[in-house]
């Protein structure tokens, strides 16, 4: 085997291509001429059953508890230490919540290698001293929260509260962006010594937080970082390996920015817990909440969670105890703009067919005035030219008579075709009514566009969607129409909003689709200007959504969010309970609840209940969909922690018999509505 290094001569490793049975570190011999480079937290090459595979040292041992013989490492791929104490502490308590192996969080949390970057980096040298700018107060970002004082000032102190924060709605004036509230806790972390991580949901939102950045006087901000998936390899490695070595102590990132290795953490925030991008999608799914929470109590970090409205998650952790309640007061309410739900109030004596139409007058009404003054933002849920089609006789949706697809019209003066197959009937008659005649059930971005460019000839008409997003719109009058999470940033607010088709909203596939319109709706029309015709929410069905639309109304999601969590509780549904999601072949679902029952004496099952050919993994092409299920198994949340460990365990049970049926277990999934 050749010398040994002489002082802690034994490596224990956590290797990544364990399998769940496995899920546990190994020890290995370090050879002499490995010994400098073999430090805890490195890349290391290893043999494990016969494999050649990598890992990662998490620490140095005098001996072994092993009782035979110790294979040595292989090799040193790098001696930077990518896998700190911190970081493997924050994996393995992310991969207990989840039920997963903590090889699957790392591999989430460290990124791939890249040599040439990683040489440049330690090219640098030692960091420079730590600036301390002065401790800030709260700025316009805070107005309508006087906790906000005392939660900058405990973090400048060097201390680690825990709040939830519902920004106000900012009225058009740059100065109370929400981005500069997250800078602010930045600015406060660093006052005391410390780095700060600043997550936000997606690429324009890093960007709008270091545009801000720049605009601000606080020299320390110059330092931020952005760290993002789309920097691509090369450069993300580049950015996360200065932030690893601590040339860079401030970071705005991505979800995949989560499990930056930010020295001596003082706070971790993320903006819109309620965003569908926050949930990772690969094993074992963790969302950046868990992420944040366990690496703030690790790191003894302060912890913010801030949005525009609060989900109910976040409200259990309030009402609990664990985070502060930072809620805008009530007089920062009504100074927002004032929001008119079409078909309601003295709409129905002037107009009875408000709340049928998709652009009832009083919407075109405010457009028109508020075009005089500015844009005006037209919020549509969905993109292209219409969704379905319907019969205008009876409203069924028109089915295609070849396939079990429905209609849908792709274009301006286009006749109906199959979404399915793409046929497009000749003749096509309703198979409910008989008639003749359709509509176009949901028009998209494209039609809107097209019939609010007829109706206000001169008028510029942006369009704003996830394929073509606009970044910003300046105060010239003009009329916006984008999707929800893709509007625009407007440079002197909104004259204005329309939000239409709110059924279609209120209506998604969604476990939480109500609070999903709720977030939608504030978000998208925070830059409203309060001087104005204000908001219209349009297509409201008058028996759905009473609870978010009256908190549109309010301007209260707060409000919204304590209701959202007692009816959650009554019902027993998350997060008053703890969930794993189990999908698969029959056999083999029910096979695992049996084990989920043995070990859980407070399991209670839902299902096994079928699941639709769309929602079962790509891979999985010779499941017959006749033959998959699925189903839930649920426990009170304070016996989530044994839940978690009975998913691992049967993992590795199914993993140590080379089960070779299918199965996807998902414990805390955030979106447990049947597919």
């Amino acid at each position: 085997m050749g010398e040994l290094a002489a002082s802690h001569p034994v490596a224990r490793v956590l290797v990544s291509g364990g399998l769940p049975h496995l899920d546990r570190p190994f020890d290995y011999v370090v050879p002499a001429d490995l010994d400098d480079d073999a430090v805890p937290g490195a890349r290391v090459t290893v043999t494990l059953a016969g494999r050649t595979e990598d890992g990662w040292i998490t620490e140095r041992l005098t001996a072994s508890d092993h009782p035979g013989q110790l294979s040595p490492l292989r090799s040193v791929v790098s001696p930077l230490p990518v896998l700190t104490p911190a970081l493997h502490a924050t994996c393995a308590a992310v991969a207990a919540h989840y039920g997963g192996t903590v090889a699957d969080v790392v591999r989430l949390a460290v990124p791939a290698r890249h040599a040439t970057e990683e040489r440049a980096a330690l090219a640098l040298g030692e960091p420079g001293p730590v600036e301390r700018p002065v401790a800030p107060t709260p700025g316009p970002a805070w107005t309508g929260v006087p906790a906000a004082g005392a939660l900058l000032a405990r973090i400048a102190a060097g201390e680690h509260p825990a709040a939830a924060w519902v920004a106000t709605p900012d009225g058009g004036d740059p100065a109370r962006h929400w981005a500069h509230g997250l800078l602010d806790l930045a600015v406060a972390a660093a006052a005391s010594g410390r780095g700060a991580l600043l997550l936000v949901p997606d690429d324009a939102d890093v960007q709008t937080v270091l545009d801000l950045a720049g605009t601000r006087s606080e020299a320390v901000l110059g330092g931020l970082v952005g760290l993002t998936a789309s920097q691509g390899p090369r450069a993300r490695y580049a950015a996360w390996v200065r932030v690893l070595l601590g040339h860079a102590r401030l970071v705005v990132g991505t979800r995949s920015a989560a499990f930056a290795p930010v020295a001596d953490l003082g706070v971790v925030a993320w903006w819109d817990d309620g965003d569908g991008s926050w949930s990772e999608p690969r094993t074992p799914r963790p969302h950046v909440r868990e992420v944040a929470a366990a690496r703030a109590r690790i790191e003894g970090a302060a912890l913010v969670s801030a949005g525009p409205t609060r989900t109910a998650r976040v409200q259990s952790w309030v009402e609990s105890g664990r985070m502060a309640d930072l809620a805008p007061a009530a007089r920062a309410a009504r100074a927002a703009a004032r929001v008119h739900v079409a078909g309601e109030g003295v709409d129905q004596e002037r107009d009875a067919a408000a709340r049928r139409a998709r652009i009832p007058s009083v919407a075109w009404q405010a457009a028109q005035r508020a075009l005089q003054h500015g844009p005006v933002l037209v919020q549509v849920p969905r993109t292209g030219w219409s969704g379905a089609v319907r019969c205008r006789e009876c409203g069924t949706a028109a089915a295609c008579h070849l396939c079990p697809g429905h209609l849908v019209q792709p274009g301006a003066g286009q006749p109906p075709q199959c979404g399915t197959c793409g046929e497009a009937p000749r003749h096509w008659a309703c198979t409910r009514c008989g008639g003749q005649r359709w509509r176009p059930a949901a028009p998209g971005t494209e039609r809107t566009a097209h019939e609010l460019g007829r109706a206000f000839p001169g008028v510029r008409v942006v369009t704003s969607t996830a394929a073509s997003r606009v970044a910003t719109v300046g105060p010239e009058p003009a009329l916006v129409i984008a999707t929800p999470g893709v509007e625009p940033r407007p440079e002197a607010g909104w004259a204005a909003a329309l939000v239409l088709d709110g059924a279609v909203t209120l209506e998604l596939p969604v476990a939480d689709a109500e609070a999903q319109a709720l977030r939608r709706w504030v978000s998208g029309t925070a830059s409203v200007r309060p001087d104005g015709p204000g908001i219209v929410l349009c297509g409201v069905p008058a028996h759905a959504g009473i609870d978010a639309v009256e908190a549109m109304v309010r301007r209260d999601p707060v409000w919204y969010a304590r209701r959202l969590l007692a009816e959650r509780t009554q019902a027993h549904l998350p997060p008053a309970v703890s969930l794993v999601h189990l999908v698969g072949h029959r056999q083999d679902v029910e096979g695992s609840l049996q084990e989920f029952t043995a070990a859980l004496d407070a399991a209670e099952v839902v299902g096994p209940v079928p699941v639709g050919a769309a929602a079962l993994p790509s891979r999985w092409d010779d499941l017959d969909p006749e033959q998959a299920a699925q189903a839930w198994v649920r426990v009170p949340w304070a016996h989530h922690a044994e839940l978690a460990r009975t998913a691992h365990d049967l993992r590795a049970h199914r993993s140590a018999r080379r089960a070779t049926g299918q199965l996807v277990m998902t414990v805390d999934p955030e979106d447990w509505v049947a597919p």
